[in-house]
């Protein structure tokens, strides 16, 4: 081979050389646009999901603080329906069926043996006393249970 071949052939090799680092660029270039329209969009993105975390909150928020004040509303009205209610047990013109209410609830041997009982029928219903009786017909039943089942065999010899 003749230098001037030679010479073309490295003038071939560098204008090729030069096309692929041409071209080369060009695809680094269009990388680093998609990369940064990635990034801006991923920006974009994770300022909505934090505006919309912030009104979730914030509803999550007002809808505790509503709750919380219609649980309060709803117990100031029972506390006043309960302290009305206390006051009827304390008039001396209350019924038997009125004072029996109390009892609603209880097992049916204690209502039974409360329904047999002076607790609910005095002039003045008196729910500290009526709770002292209740509490011992309670106890008596437990005992009468137990009583009935006998001791307990031991099967193990």
């Amino acid at each position: 081979m003749s230098m001037t071949e030679m010479m073309k052939a490295i003038m071939v090799i560098q204008q090729n050389t030069a096309k692929q680092l041409l071209a080369t660029q060009t695809q680094v270039s269009k990388a680093q646009r998609v990369a940064q329209e990635a990034i801006t969009q991923a920006r974009a993105d994770l300022s909505a999901v934090q505006k919309q975390a912030r009104a979730d909150v914030k509803a999550a928020h007002n809808q505790a603080k509503a709750d919380q004040e219609a649980s309060a509303a709803r117990f100031h009205t029972l506390k006043s329906q309960g302290t009305r209610a206390l006051a009827l047990f304390k008039k001396s013109n209350h019924s038997f069926n009125g004072s029996r209410a109390v009892t609603f609830g209880l097992p049916d041997l204690l209502q039974v043996k409360i329904s047999n009982h002076q607790a609910l029928v005095s002039a003045v219903f008196k729910y500290g006393e009526f709770e002292s009786r209740t509490s011992g017909f309670y106890t008596s039943l437990i005992k009468e249970s137990s009583l009935r089942l006998g001791p307990a065999q031991n099967t193990h010899s």
